[in-house]
């Protein structure tokens, strides 16, 4: 999985905290490795109403063009492509 090295450190579980004009949040995302794919899902919670704000799925792969990412969240789905650039 070569073509997916660039994207392998995100893979693990990330939580945080901030304040958005909604007041305190928390946030939650999982990347993990599924077959030849990174799936990656998040989401934004506001305690003080009790509700998640934004949730997404992202689904990270290649094909013989390049990287690929399959987003979806509650606008709907996008698809990109894309190359690395350098380390990036």
């Amino acid at each position: 999985m070569k073509e997916l090295e660039p994207l392998m450190m995100l893979e693990g579980r990330w939580t945080g905290k901030g304040k958005g004009s909604y007041g305190p949040f928390s946030a939650e995302m999982d990347v993990e490795v599924r077959g030849r794919w990174l799936l990656m899902r998040q989401k934004i919670m506001i305690p003080i109403v009790g509700i998640t704000t934004y949730v997404s799925t992202q689904v990270y792969g290649y094909d013989d063009v390049g990287l690929t990412l399959d987003f979806f969240d509650t606008a709907g789905s996008f698809k990109f492509h894309g190359a690395r650039e350098g380390d990036q």
